[in-house]
This record gives C-alpha cells, structure tokens and sequence, in this order.
C-alpha cells in the first residue's frame, strides 16, 4: 500500500506538470490495472515533445506493479483465504448456525438414531460438536443417514467440557440439547456431568436471550441419575424451567425387552400359565453383572407383578 502510494505522489509530480487535463490517481489507477497502460504512455500525445525519464521509470515501475498485485498477488491471496475458509469448515472451525437448532454434543453410535429422529422437521438443522475429527464423523454420518438430513448437520470441533467449545454453539438460542458424550471412553458419566455444570451456568448467564425446550444427557450407569437427583445441579436445571430428560442406552433396551404386548408368541411353559395364586415361581435368570445385565435385572423387578416371582442374578467370569 505504501509503495502504490508513493507511485501516485511521484507520478504527480512528474508527469502532472505538462498534463493538467490528466486525473493522476485515474492514471495511477490505469497503470496498475491495465496491462497495455505502459504502452500507451508512449503513444499518447504529450505537450512536452519526449517524456521525461523519471516519469517513463515510475510508469515502468506501477506496471510491474500492477502486473505482480492484481496479476497473480491479489488472486493468489483470495484463492488461500477461500481454500482456508472451505478447509476449516470442513475440520469443524466455522460456525453459522445462530438460532433454532438442535445442539449435539459428542459423538456416539446413538448420534444418527438422534439426528433421524431430529429431521423428521423438515426446518430442522444440527449442530454437532465432538473433539473427534470432523472428517470421521462426516463419513460416519454419510454412511448411516440419508442424503437430505445429512446436509442439515454440520460438525463443530470442540471438547464439551470447554466453555469457549460450548459458548460458540449458542445454546440459549438452541431448541435442545442433547449432552451424549462417547461411552467408550473412561469417566464418561463424570464428563457428562461436568458438561452439563458448564451449560447451566451459560444458560443461567444468558438466560434473557433464550433458554432451550430441554437438555437430554446420556448416562452409563444406571445409578449416576440416581445420584444426581440429589444434587444442587438437578434441582438449579429444574428452576430455569429446561426440561430434564436422562438416557440409559441399556434401560431403553430393558424396557423394549419386558414391553407389554396382546399377542402370544410362544406356548406357555406350564400348561395354562401361572396365575398370581400359583404355588409355582418364575425365576429369571440374569447370566452376568455389565452394564446391561444389571439394568436388565432392574427392569425385571420392576415388572414383576406376581407375588410368587423370584429374581436371580447369577455371575459367571
């Protein structure tokens, strides 16, 4: 900028003294842009017979100017900020999403059932944050939901225990929130937990601006919700009026397998069946105490209605 300067000051003096008819910045201008300007110069009439040397040199000197800036400079600088512009989009650094989206924060193999039953709006978008490479989820999600709800994800990188991550996703201007975090990896609960801490608080601070319908958190364990009812946090979540919905991928389980149903799909055992008045027990029988077999058990007993049924749950290693 400095030299394009300097080049118009010193082609005034110059070459603005024989021409008064001359606009001397349009002629600066006409050097650096156009290529054939250097050759006109020497075409053009000129009231003082030759040019003077200093004027052909400054000429010279904008037209190659001219020829470096806006010849190949100025492309190659808008050609790397559109590349750097499309490539962090792609690795998750760009954010364009300000209202009335869905948040997702983590991933998990449970994130395209969630982003499915998301796009059954039609005006719905997803905002979906994970510290795991943007390119990995894109392919994930491209292999596993259809085209047109696909184009209404867009990944954000980030960690959803980061307050800036989670500041940049506008939560308060957001319609849910889903906190799912990745089950494979350790103290996932606890990370989870600690998301949510960090989401209140944005909530409460920015709660003029908005607040979401509801906040869904997906636990491991069976008894972390349990605990958390007894806490500061579950009853501060409570008083902003967000809806609190916790998720145990093995209770949802649990409860498809012990879900009632009219219809009789295999003969009774005991002829007719055991009645409440039966002498007889039903005993269920649990193999194994992971995640699963433990919620399994707990779902049992809470579908136990018969006085006579037992419940055994039984470790083999």
């Amino acid at each position: 900028m400095a030299l394009i300067i300097g080049l118009v000051i010193c082609y005034f003096l110059t070459f603005g003294k024989n021409r008064r008819d001359v606009n001397f910045f349009e002629w600066a201008l006409y050097l650096l842009i156009d290529g054939n300007a250097l050759s006109n110069i020497y075409t053009d009439s000129y009231a003082g017979g030759e040019r003077p040397w200093l004027t052909l040199l400054f000429a010279i000197l904008g037209s190659l100017l001219g020829m470096v800036v806006f010849g190949g400079m100025l492309i190659s600088v808008l050609s790397n900020m559109l590349e750097r512009r499309i490539e962090n989009y792609r690795k998750g650094k760009n954010t364009y999403i300000k209202e009335n989206h869905y948040v997702i924060l983590g991933y998990d193999e449970i994130v395209p059932s969630i982003i499915k039953q998301i796009c059954t709006n039609e005006d719905a978008y997803v905002l979906l944050q994970s510290s795991v490479p943007s390119e990995e989820i894109a392919e994930k999600i491209h292999s596993s939901i259809a085209q047109d709800c696909e184009k209404r994800v867009i990944i954000k990188n980030g960690h959803r225990t980061s307050v800036k991550d989670l500041e940049e996703l506008k939560l308060n201007q957001a319609c849910s929130i889903y906190i799912v975090g990745d089950r494979t990896k350790p103290s996932h609960d606890a990370m989870n937990i600690d998301c949510m801490e960090k989401v209140y608080a944005i909530l409460e601070k920015n709660k003029d601006k908005g607040l979401p319908e509801s906040i869904t958190t997906v636990f491991e364990d069976p008894d972390t919700y349990a605990a958390l009812q007894v806490t500061d946090l579950f009853e501060d979540i409570r008083k902003l009026k967000v809806e609190f919905i916790p998720y145990n991928f093995y209770s949802d389980w649990a409860k498809q397998m012990f879900v009632d149903t009219d219809g009789i799909r295999y003969p009774f055992i005991d002829g007719d069946g055991i009645s409440s008045k039966s002498d007889k027990h039903v005993h269920v029988v649990i193999v194994g105490t992971s995640s699963f077999g433990v919620t399994l058990g707990i779902e049992a007993a809470k579908c136990s209605t018969f006085r006579t049924l037992t419940e055994r749950i039984i470790e083999r290693r």
